[in-house]
């Protein structure tokens, strides 16, 4: 998109902040460098025991659209909402503090949102250990808000509020925030809330995200009670769903369906089935249950392969899904 964005816009960009010492300077570093500059930096240190407030202190002394807020540890959700709460940009933006972002992340999710008039923009692209390298054509596309909530739960749109960007008044109309109940499916929760209120969402296809696999990160390390908190997020959005039609029920029976095996297939190769075996067995039962309804899913080729398979023995669809992973990494 050639014509630059309204540059007397101001953009409220929300960190939450915890144990992450080792990248939260090259994440704002990232942002300060932001080809964008009426932005604010809010930076909410939930109560973190490493030296991440010394960092955020020596930081804010360098910008002043830095702002650090110190509170009692009480989860992402938290602390999110604390950014929320003193954030005073006309739109609002979500960075984890640690993963960095390209110059342009700013300029082109907001451009995205102002060309094409839509509440919340997204890019359905970022750098990863398996994405390095930049898309060469970009497309920009708009999107229903059932459009995007189907696309959200089919993972098209990554489940998260990184990578997008929402029109604050949308937020502080509704009065929307964070569960404070989830550590773990929040973000989705989140994002396909605000899906459903948005009058339309703009959606990008260039790389503005850099998201790091850092191996201390709550999402890349195996947690029972972790995945747990996911199936029950996951409940809560289909119980509030406003928009209701087949094709978003559809895409929900999907991300239920791979909730479930992402137990199985986290739990396998942890070694850990005897330690949790009620949760395995259940998640072993939803996985049959709901796997030959995939069948009729959006889902691409090789995941319905993977479905039909679990519905036979989600252990070797665990094994064939694992080998097909091993081998993306290799290349």
């Amino acid at each position: 998109m050639k014509k630059r964005c309204d540059d007397r816009v101001k953009v409220s960009i929300i960190i939450p902040v915890y144990n992450v010492e080792k990248y939260i300077e090259e994440c704002i570093d990232s942002l300060i460098k932001q080809d964008y500059k009426n932005i604010e930096i809010i930076t909410v240190n939930d109560g973190s025991p490493d030296s991440s407030r010394k960092i955020l202190d020596k930081l804010a002394k360098k910008d002043k659209r830095i702002k650090v807020v110190n509170k009692k540890n009480g989860g992402v959700s938290s602390a999110r909402n604390a950014g929320l709460d003193i954030a005073t940009g006309e739109y609002i933006m979500f960075v984890d503090g640690d993963d960095w972002v390209e110059p342009d992340y700013v300029s082109y999710l907001l451009n995205v949102a102002q060309e094409t008039g839509s509440d919340v923009a997204v890019s359905v692209n970022e750098f990863t250990a398996f994405g390095k390298e930049q898309i060469r054509h970009d497309k920009i596309e708009v999107y229903t808000s059932e459009r995007a909530v189907q696309e959200g739960l089919m993972f098209n749109i990554a489940t998260g509020v990184w990578n997008k960007i929402f029109k604050a008044d949308l937020i502080r109309r509704n009065k929307l925030g964070f569960n404070t109940k989830l550590w773990f499916g929040e973000g989705v929760t989140f994002e396909l809330t605000v899906f459903q209120l948005a009058n339309q969402v703009g959606v990008g296809h260039h790389k503005v995200y850099h998201q790091r696999s850092n191996p201390e990160s709550a999402t890349r390390k195996f947690n029972m009670g972790s995945w747990q908190c996911g199936l029950w997020a996951l409940k809560q959005i289909r119980e509030n769903l406003t928009i209701k039609t087949p094709a978003v029920y559809r895409a929900w029976d999907y991300h239920w369906w791979w909730g479930n095996f992402s137990i199985c297939l986290e739990t396998i190769k942890a070694g850990a089935i005897a330690e949790h075996r009620d949760e395995y067995r259940k998640a072993y039962r939803e996985v049959r249950r709901y796997a030959l309804r995939q069948l009729c899913s959006d889902a691409t080729s090789k995941r319905k392969i993977i479905a039909m398979t679990s519905f036979v023995s989600p252990a070797l669809a665990v094994r064939i899904f694992d080998k097909h992973m091993k081998r993306v990494a290799v290349k």
